[in-house]
């Protein structure tokens, strides 16, 4: 049951921001180069690199953390939570499960 409620599923990145979701892409910088996201605008802070930078995150709103699969997001979403931060959720499936057509 806690691993639904820090999800959150989305047939596509542009349909999260309309629904008020700031993105937070937690992949390496090599995945992102290879597979961007596009026509929407997120912070890139990849998920080894969170614990340092949670304070950039304060104050953003509703955060929607995404990684390929969101197993990385999940767990990042799980340690942002613990740290205080609410509103935090992770994309179900990552990007491997929004609709490419």
């Amino acid at each position: 049951r806690a691993q639904r409620d820090l999800e959150r599923a989305f047939p596509s990145l542009a349909l999260a921001v309309d629904s008020g979701y700031r993105l937070v892409d937690v992949r390496g910088a090599d995945e992102i180069e290879a597979m961007p996201l596009r026509g929407v605008a997120a912070m890139q802070i990849p998920s080894g690199e969170l614990p340092a930078r949670t304070g950039e995150l304060a104050g953003q709103g509703r955060l929607l953390l995404v990684c390929a699969s969101g197993r990385r997001s999940l767990h990042a979403a799980q340690q942002l939570r613990a740290a205080g931060l609410a509103g935090v959720y992770s994309l179900a499936g990552g990007i491997a499960a929004l609709d490419h057509g």
